[in-house]
């Protein structure tokens, strides 16, 4: 951001490359547009909303090249962290963070925009894959007509929303993305469930243990969590969550047509390989997940169905065991449907009473 209140300099030279610089000669960023036709009689304007135009002199709309347009389409491979009004906001924006805070170096987080996905990476390297809510996507859209604001690609990692505030005559961040730490890409690692409103936001699916204890009870859970028994054969028992990332998994999936979800199960517990499955009713599918699964979490209202996905866990019932006190009552409850239904009876009633007495002892 230029904010040397001398007064800013856009210079021309003689080579055709264009110059914004302040008035102590700190140049703050430049273009080349030689490529376009012969420089003769050509403007350069800096508008008031921030718009570099190039332009023939004297002729109405005829811009040759603007700022706004080739930041967001690095058509003369530049590149920007900020959205502003006016700026062509497309299917295909990208935005690059700055090295750091006085650094307006290309940083390591890219904010990309194609059709309905919105993602940040790090490095080239997945970052986040969801938004928390949808309210930074409709800021995004509405840009064009909120002309007191704008939208940063920190240096930080996050998508920032910021507006002008008249009475302070200053900039407010009023939202940023990611908004909690379950939207980062696999936050709890594989095997892993995340769950933001938590104390503690990451716990292992029943059956799976850390894989690096020391690091997971300090608050680093990238290692995630694994089960021990990995045999084939119908001892298995299904736990559901979301998969965050749907999109990215979608093409590594074995699909089968079957009449409900009933069949689909069978087909997991057939496979031996299969280590979750996802069954979609409007098409009768079967989805048959064969690695490991990452980025879950324990509820998904309001995101779109397009990128998350309800699947459910294969789980080894040894690894469980089948006392009900270290299993919980939703997966006693489910190692129950797997018995006949005089035992689920009993089993349930036997569970719920001595939660009972128990909660009674404590109290």
């Amino acid at each position: 951001m230029l904010t040397n209140a001398g007064g800013v300099i856009i210079h021309c030279a003689p080579s055709s490359i264009i110059h914004v610089l302040d008035t102590t000669g700190k140049e703050y960023w430049s273009a080349d547009v030689s490529r376009l036709s012969c420089p003769c009689n050509r403007t350069v304007t800096l508008t008031n909303s921030g718009n570099l135009v190039y332009g023939d002199y004297g002729v109405l709309n005829n811009i040759l090249w603007e700022s706004f347009n080739a930041l967001i389409t690095d058509s003369f491979g530049t590149s920007t962290d900020t959205l502003l009004p006016g700026m062509d906001v497309n299917q295909d924006t990208t935005l690059t963070s700055w090295n750091g805070s006085d650094d307006p170096g290309e940083g390591s987080f890219t904010f990309y925009r194609y059709g309905d996905v919105n993602k940040i990476s790090k490095g080239g390297n997945k970052y986040c894959n969801h938004f928390s809510s949808d309210q930074m996507v409709a800021k995004l859209r509405n840009l064009s007509r909120d002309f007191t604001a704008r939208i940063v690609m920190d240096f930080s990692g996050k998508l920032e929303y910021w507006r002008w505030d008249v009475k302070g005559m200053n900039w407010s961040l009023l939202m940023a993305e990611p908004g909690n730490k379950c939207a980062l890409y696999n936050y709890c690692g594989n095997y892993g469930v995340c769950n933001p409103d938590n104390n503690l936001v990451c716990k292992c699916l029943p059956g799976f243990k850390p894989n690096a204890p020391e690091k997971w009870h300090s608050g680093d859970f990238s290692n995630g969590c694994a089960g021990n028994s990995m045999s084939c054969g119908e001892n298995y028992m299904f736990f559901p969550v979301y998969a965050m990332s749907w999109d990215d998994i979608n093409s590594n999936l074995k699909r089968v047509p079957v009449k409900d979800e009933s069949a689909c199960k069978m087909e997991c517990i057939k496979s031996c390989d299969c280590r979750s499955y996802s069954y979609d009713n409007d098409t009768n599918t079967c989805n048959i997940l064969t690695q490991d699964p990452v980025d879950l979490q324990e509820y998904a209202e309001g995101y779109d169905s397009l990128f998350v996905h309800s699947i459910s866990v294969r789980v080894a019932i040894s690894d469980i065991g089948t006392n009900p006190f270290h299993m919980g009552l939703h997966a006693f409850t489910e190692f129950l449907k797997l018995q006949p239904p005089a035992a689920f009876q009993q089993g349930f009633d036997c569970f719920t009473s001595n939660t009972f007495h128990l909660l009674l002892h404590h109290s």
